[in-house]
């Protein structure tokens, strides 16, 4: 049953949706006798177009805009899901009813977009790297937080089932110890802004924080260019966690084939996650207690069980998007913050850093 003395939205006022539903829910008014969100995406490029798809799909969700510059390639978008297209993202902010906006621009209009959409009251989720400018990201948290709005940071591989199931079993490794991220393959055709360390980098760096519960103290890199002129397009960063854990990150653009792998060593047991099948692996460890051989000596340890650990396989970006609304509908702070998306890209700066003048950075 509704309050009777919570006042309805006056007509003619744009419905701020995601603060309205953090007071009713306060208030115990069921989110679902409010409506669905009224979503939007400003940029259908590669990635946008997923996010319209996925808004259309979604049972909070209502997809009522996009915008792209590219009349041709919004028009068509447009005509798929029956919505009108905007070439201007503060035209269609100031003329449709928005609640939450996904921003899918090139980073380089990353902040740009999302300011518009935060000064227009709309909630946000901006694709990663939050921005190419550690300073600039930090404006828009503080711009988001003065304006009341949700910013979520689109850091999609934490939605990976195959890590979402190891950081629920993560106390089965024990204490951890190390890890190891490689992300490989061809160099993207989106991709013209950022280095392969940003654009891949800021991944493994977000999951390894996500998985291991812990803060990077310090890091080193070597990195170099190959195929780019301005921009590293490969690197080894050394990440060393206030935990305990050293963490290895090998990313690059040159490998032919796409490989995306993450390796937890615990004192108990090691994960591997396959992304991109959302295969889980746990080995145990096993310690030899009586040597037999020399063999045993020289090992100290045999090879412990090894199984597969059954993951549900889902769309990342849909568990992804899903979870930024239903954060919205229940007033709470989405699972990917701006604090997040702040620390995943100034990690990877100064690995860019380190690899120009090959001197360890401190956090």
């Amino acid at each position: 049953m509704l309050d009777p003395e919570v006042p309805p939205l006056p007509l003619g006022v744009r419905r701020r949706h995601s603060r309205y539903l953090r007071v009713r829910a306060r208030i115990g008014v069921r989110v679902e006798s409010l409506g669905r969100l009224k979503t939007a995406v400003i940029g259908v490029g590669e990635m946008g177009r997923n996010h319209v798809r996925i808004y259309n799909e979604l049972e909070g969700t209502e997809l009522v805009s996009i915008c792209d510059t590219d009349a041709v390639r919004g028009g068509r978008i447009s005509r798929i899901y029956k919505v009108p297209c905007f070439e201007s993202a503060e035209k269609m902010l100031s003329s449709v009813e928005i609640d939450a906006v996904s921003v899918a621009v090139p980073t380089a209009r990353h902040f740009e977009m999302a300011s518009l959409a935060i000064e227009n009251g709309v909630d946000v989720l901006v694709e990663k790297p939050i921005d190419l400018s550690v300073e600039r990201a930090r404006t828009l948290v503080k711009k988001a937080k003065n304006r009341g709005v949700s910013l979520m940071v689109g850091h999609v591989e934490r939605f990976n089932p195959a890590v979402m199931k190891m950081k629920e079993m993560i106390a089965e490794l024990g204490d951890p110890t190390i890890a190891a991220a490689t992300r490989a393959g061809p160099l993207p055709n989106r991709v013209r802004d950022v280095s392969a360390l940003v654009d891949l980098g800021v991944h493994d760096i977000d999951v390894l924080r996500y998985a291991l519960g812990s803060e990077v103290d310090r890091l080193y890199c070597e990195c170099g260019r190959v195929i780019h002129k301005d921009q590293s397009d490969y690197g080894k960063i050394l990440l060393s966690f206030k935990n305990g854990v050293v963490a290895s990150v090998d990313i690059n653009w040159l490998t032919p084939i796409k490989i995306r792998r993450l390796v937890v060593q615990g004192l108990k047991a090691m994960f591997e996650v396959d992304y991109i099948p959302q295969d889980l692996y746990k080995y145990d460890v096993s310690y030899v207690q009586e040597f037999s051989d020399f063999s045993d000596i020289l090992l100290g340890m045999t090879e412990g069980e090894m199984r597969k650990i059954l993951v549900k396989k889902e769309e990342p970006l849909k568990i992804e998007l899903d979870l930024f609304v239903k954060s919205l509908a229940e007033g709470k702070e989405p699972p990917v913050t701006g604090e997040d998306g702040i620390k995943a890209v100034q990690i990877a700066l100064l690995a860019e850093e380190s690899g120009r003048d090959h001197q360890v950075k401190k956090l």
